[in-house]
């Protein structure tokens, strides 16, 4: 299962940055929380409802691995936006560390 989460990631860092650049940072952003917080409900209800299987397990990692991975490449080039230059690596750097230690947070052990 944690595969499955990681191919989105390696596919989508490659064309991240070109998403981001086209569309804009925000509404990447945007789109990227309205579609997890959808899909995050979907799963909720799928599993209440049914029960979980891996195959839903499977998907839903997918989804999340690439909107992880969109939000990633979209907080630095936001972070560019309203940052100072002088300050801008401390900022991608903070958020990076946020970003890390939340995805720490939600995985269970092993």
């Amino acid at each position: 299962m944690l595969a499955a989460g990681s191919v989105p990631t390696v596919v989508l860092l490659l064309l991240g940055g070109t998403v981001a650049d086209r569309f804009g940072a925000r509404r990447i952003m945007i789109l990227g929380d309205a579609t997890m917080l959808a899909v995050l409900a979907g799963l909720a209800v799928v599993v209440l409802g049914h029960g979980a299987s891996l195959w839903l397990l499977d998907a839903a990692s997918v989804v999340r691995g690439a909107l992880g991975v969109l939000a990633s490449v979209t907080s630095a080039g936001f972070a560019a936006g309203v940052c100072a230059a002088g300050l801008l690596s401390c900022a991608v750097a903070g958020t990076t560390a946020l970003m890390g230690l939340a995805g720490s947070a939600t995985k269970r052990p092993v």
